[in-house]
């Protein structure tokens, strides 16, 4: 059997690519994105194709560089590659250097708006995937982001969701916060009865 595959040269790390390809169309093929000399097996993510769709949709990887599309049958072979260019992407926030513990604070970003992307808030150490709060950037152009109730030095961050890896970050301060109360000493009222 044969194939062919239709795509553009270079689109930016992390987005989606549609696919057009020829070939047998047969139930559990598919369109694989691949490092460049990686078997014919390996894949970092794919696409599924279907009988009488000649398109087929692949995410990219995140790190920018070449990798390969491949149309994979059922059985492992390799009918068609093409050389496709994952182009660098960027992200930047916009927040205030300080803000209370518990409070809102708004965040502006900018940067790729993939499904599953994310605004964190987090311990400066950690990694990628770990977060305090965190609000999903959708089509917003910014989110509302809860601070975390402790006082101290955070890190607010862009996440991509498709690996966790970290696009932007900013550090914040959390301050502490205080609250007081007034009441009468003594009260001559009866409780209730």
């Amino acid at each position: 059997p044969k194939a062919t595959l239709e795509a553009p040269a270079a689109a930016p790390a992390g987005s989606a690519v549609v696919v057009a390809w020829s070939g047998p169309g047969i139930e559990g093929d598919y369109i694989a994105v691949s490092a460049p000399g990686s078997a014919d097996d390996k894949w970092i993510n794919y696409g599924r194709v279907k009988a009488n769709v000649p398109k087929a949709e692949v995410v990219l990887p995140t790190v920018e560089g070449p990798y390969e599309l491949r149309y994979v049958d059922k059985r492992g072979r390799v009918l068609a590659r093409r050389a496709i260019e994952a182009t660098p992407i960027q992200a930047t926030l916009t927040l205030p250097a300080s803000a209370p513990a518990g409070s809102t604070v708004e965040v502006g970003w900018s940067g790729p708006g993939y499904k599953g992307d994310y605004i964190s808030v987090v311990e400066a150490e950690k990694s990628g995937s770990a977060y305090v709060n965190y609000e999903y950037v959708r089509d917003k152009p910014t989110v509302g982001l809860l601070m975390p109730a402790v006082p101290g030095s955070f890190e607010v961050r862009y996440v991509l969701g498709q690996d966790k890896r970290i696009l932007a970050r900013q550090t914040i301060a959390v301050e502490p916060v205080s609250a007081t109360l007034t009441a009468p000493e003594a009260s001559t009222r009866r409780p209730f009865s």
